[in-house]
């Protein structure tokens, strides 16, 4: 696997608003136990969802994972794959195989199975639902190969 270079790093850092170095002294300082972590994984869980389309709302999906409050499977099937993802990749080193896994738990819901687990070799577009508008374009194809 290729790392990310640290070509745009600093000019990345200069466009923030936020002081960085803070943020991370901040993140150390902070009582960190199951139950916030299970609560900023939902958190987390829910900004790629959206981009799918999904309409179920952040705190929903807090609720159903911190607080245990139930719903219809097929409002949070998507949300659990990618939250089961989530906890896969913190209890899994990373390699190609796992990534793969990870993808495979993520889109369980998402895909046709023959797509799960497997590298996209086509370009995809995502329209928002009642306007038809682009909404997000994935990266090409052969980017995802060649990164990969």
């Amino acid at each position: 696997m290729e790392k990310i270079t640290k070509k745009f790093y600093n000019t990345y850092l200069s466009l923030l608003d936020v002081d960085i170095k803070q943020l991370f002294e901040d993140v150390k300082e902070r009582e960190w136990n199951v139950e916030n972590f299970k609560f900023f994984t939902a958190v987390s869980v829910m900004s790629p969802l959206k981009i799918e389309g999904e309409q179920m709302e952040v705190d929903s999906c807090v609720k159903d994972k911190v607080l245990n409050t139930e719903y219809l499977p097929n409002l949070i099937e998507k949300s659990n794959d990618l939250y089961q993802a989530y906890e896969f990749a913190r209890d899994n080193s990373l390699s190609f195989e796992s990534f793969l896994k990870a993808h495979t738990i993520a889109t369980a819901n998402l895909l046709p199975q023959v797509q799960q687990g497997k590298i996209r070799t086509d370009n995809k577009l995502i329209m928002e639902q009642q306007t038809n508008q682009k909404q997000y374009e994935a990266a090409s194809a052969a980017i995802v190969k060649k990164r990969i």
